[in-house]
């Protein structure tokens, strides 16, 4: 099998050019350009390259065996492998790896800008850096850290930008809840599994799209949990809704919940419980 991360990485570098505007119609880019930083591979691809390594686990140690291996989530573009060879819409996705799945499609939009842009995008995998301060109980007392190189990198690097908006048109995607990533800096004893990353100054204008979102920061916005259906064409998709409206059912029951982890290769076993009644 093709390693997945000789697909997947080098496509991560790719830099599009800006959408331009015809000559005689108004600029299709207006009001949605987006510039993405330029970040080392340290904060991003490079975590990618410890999938196997079991000092830096992805995947879950309990579950080895129904489990998919950790770099085959990364398969089809970070969807996660097929569950079934013959289907063309259902993939065992990996939560975790929501931040390089988000940036691997980012860049495929229109509209990409070198340097002036309406928002400025981080390809920050957030929740893959802290993996090493809430794995590693050595590093406990140290999640305060987590995000401070990041942030003593942005402020230097393309100096005119941060400044612009003072940091209200950056915004960063993180493969998890935001309670994991907030937690006060004063607090001590640490607490396991979460860091202070969304409580640093530096970030403190910077719009998060997490998996769930706290009430009151106007800068937290909850965005879907990664599902196991994606159409591969707008054509699967209302063929999938059209067989779903003509099914007769009087009871449909959906349980959404348990742990995230990559789902054994079978479309009934992608779908955590569901119940038809007819």
């Amino acid at each position: 099998m093709v390693n997945p991360l000789l697909i997947f990485l080098p496509f991560l570098s790719v830099t599009a050019l800006p959408g331009t505007a015809d000559a005689a119609g108004p600029d299709p880019c207006a009001g949605r350009r987006i510039h993405i930083r330029g970040l080392p591979p340290h904060f991003n691809t490079d975590l990618l390259r410890h999938c196997d390594a079991n000092a830096f686990p992805l995947a879950d140690p309990s579950a080895a065996a129904t489990s998919v291996p950790p770099c085959e989530s990364l398969a089809d573009h970070g969807l996660g492998p097929r569950t079934h060879p013959h289907n063309r819409s259902w993939y065992c996705n990996d939560a975790r790896l929501l931040e390089a799945f988000f940036h691997r499609r980012i860049l495929e939009r229109d509209c990409l800008a070198d340097d002036l842009a309406d928002v400025v995008f981080l390809p920050y995998y957030a929740a893959l850096n802290a993996l090493s301060y809430v794995i590693d109980p050595a590093l406990l007392d140290e999640s305060t850290r987590h995000g401070v190189a990041l942030a003593e990198f942005l402020s230097p690097d393309q100096a005119h930008i941060l400044p612009r908006w003072h940091g209200h048109d950056h915004f960063l995607v993180v493969a998890g809840s935001t309670w994991d990533y907030a937690q006060s800096p004063g607090v001590d004893p640490r607490l396991w599994g979460s860091s202070s990353l969304l409580r640093l100054p530096e970030l403190a204008n910077f719009t998060s799209l997490t998996l769930e979102s706290r009430t009151w920061p106007w800068q937290e916005h909850a965005i879907p949990h990664p599902t196991s259906f994606h159409p591969s064409s707008l054509g699967h998709l209302r063929s999938w809704l059209a067989h779903a409206r003509r099914l007769r059912c009087a009871t449909l029951m959906l349980f959404a919940g348990g742990a995230s982890r990559p789902c054994r290769p079978l479309l009934g076993q992608t779908v955590l419980g569901y119940r038809w009644t007819v």
